[in-house]
């Protein structure tokens, strides 16, 4: 029985990957080489996006320096099963939850309240269980989130990782 329940959840959590992939190419960029470049980047999904570009002499910003420029999320519903994976480019006073959200609307963040009082429902297409059950739970560069997502400032090179699983 429980071999025949494992096949589906394999096909959902696959076909929430290629998703992710495909939105990943999709992003708005300035010029066509570096859409071609961005797409061929996609189809990697344990790539970040300065891996395997070729970099004109004459760039001012070496690959440390854009990679220390932006926030690592990964998001997993399972051990298993990584949903969605990706480098967010950092802003100024950006918070878990708004990096989370710039990952795009294929991530499917439901929640409530904003700030101090945001609440994440929903991520990724679970929702929460509630006490008796699985929830989202958010670490910071490994770190158990102390407060809201939405109150927890991230620092470029900071790595986000939301996992579904008991609060322990």
């Amino acid at each position: 029985m429980f071999g025949l329940l494992a096949v589906p959840r394999l096909w959902f959590s696959l076909l929430l990957l290629t998703v992710v992939i495909l939105a990943m190419g999709c992003q708005d960029v300035s010029n066509s080489e570096n859409v071609q470049t961005e797409k061929s980047q996609a189809s990697k999904p344990q790539a970040t996006s300065d891996s395997g570009l070729n970099q004109p002499s004459t760039q001012q910003d070496s690959s440390a320096d854009k990679v220390a420029k932006t926030v690592s999320i990964l998001i997993k519903t399972s051990e298993e099963v990584t949903a969605y994976q990706a480098d967010i480019a950092w802003q100024q006073s950006m918070t878990v939850f708004g990096a989370t959200q710039a990952m795009g609307p294929g991530v499917g963040i439901q929640s409530t309240g904003q700030g101090e009082t945001c609440f994440v429902n929903s991520l990724a297409g679970q929702e929460n269980l509630g006490s008796a059950g699985h929830n989202w739970i958010f670490r910071v560069n490994g770190k158990l989130g102390d407060k809201s997502c939405d109150a927890l400032v991230v620092q470029p090179g900071d790595q986000i990782l939301w996992t579904f699983g008991k609060y322990e």
